[in-house]
């Protein structure tokens, strides 16, 4: 049952938000009737990082790698002087540790020290 339906209510003014949802089931012998309860424990922001575009370096003489990353969909960006794609396309071409930092990165970085 969802929190709000009729035989929830008297969870729900005790849990609050943090109920899920309530399940009534009845033991094998059938004599008892089980009611179990899911609650949110700990709520947390998640980042999806998969399909962010990040800037990357790729050096002049690196033909084969420049032609891979075009067809994933790569472009140059003239301003940067940097190569641009989805991470995730970065990380399986093995080059990760070229990607460029953000700005956003790099001052949470200073935010942290």
């Amino acid at each position: 049952m969802q929190p709000g339906a009729r035989g929830a209510l008297r969870l729900m003014r005790l849990y609050g938000d943090q109920l899920v949802c309530v399940r009534y089931r009845t033991s094998g012998t059938g004599e008892e009737r089980l009611t179990t309860i899911e609650l949110v424990v700990e709520r947390t922001m998640v980042r999806k990082r998969g399909n962010q575009i990040v800037a990357f370096k790729l050096r002049d003489h690196e033909t084969r790698l420049r032609r891979e990353a075009l067809r994933r969909g790569a472009w140059f960006d003239a301003k940067t002087g940097l190569w641009k794609l989805a991470r995730h396309d970065v990380l399986s071409l093995g080059l990760g540790h070229r990607i460029a930092m953000s700005q956003e990165e790099l001052l949470r970085e200073e935010v942290d020290r």
